[in-house]
């Protein structure tokens, strides 16, 4: 329990730490972070998740994409843990986008990501903060 509580603290800090660049603004995408499994002990294998939602009318670029968007990218840092793998995403959806005249791969409405992590041997405690980039539009912009 006592390290549950710490796992929670972690997803806590992270809430306060994403960070995000849309296009014209901010604010169409929110983020909320868990640990799952939330019971992961020093040592054990965990992963990083987000459940992500975007606003109606808007989306958020895949990780997977080629380099016309801002693709989504998401690196958790802190003690008490390492990275164990790459991003991992939800299924999205494939669009013509008729501005750039090319296939891209998006988000809309809710969606998950997550970084595999393990958490180190002795650990008793987890702090960090998830860095999230990620490009949010519109089909207009």
């Amino acid at each position: 329990m006592r390290f549950f509580t710490r796992s929670l603290a972690f997803a806590l800090l992270v809430l306060a730490a994403v960070t995000a660049w849309a296009q014209p603004e901010t604010g169409h995408a929110q983020f909320k972070v868990r640990m799952v499994p939330a019971d992961a002990r020093p040592g054990e294998h965990a992963l990083l998740m987000v459940d992500a939602t975007v606003d109606a009318g808007w989306h958020v670029y895949a990780n997977q994409n080629n380099e016309q968007v801002i693709n989504l990218q998401a690196e958790p840092k802190g003690t008490g843990f390492t990275k164990a793998g790459d991003l991992m995403e939800t299924k999205f959806s494939v669009h013509y986008d008729e501005i750039l005249k090319t296939e891209i791969n998006w988000f809309e409405g809710p969606f998950h990501f997550g970084v595999p992590i393990k958490i180190e041997d002795g650990a008793t405690e987890i702090k960090g903060e998830y860095v999230i980039n990620y490009q949010a539009c519109t089909r207009n912009t």
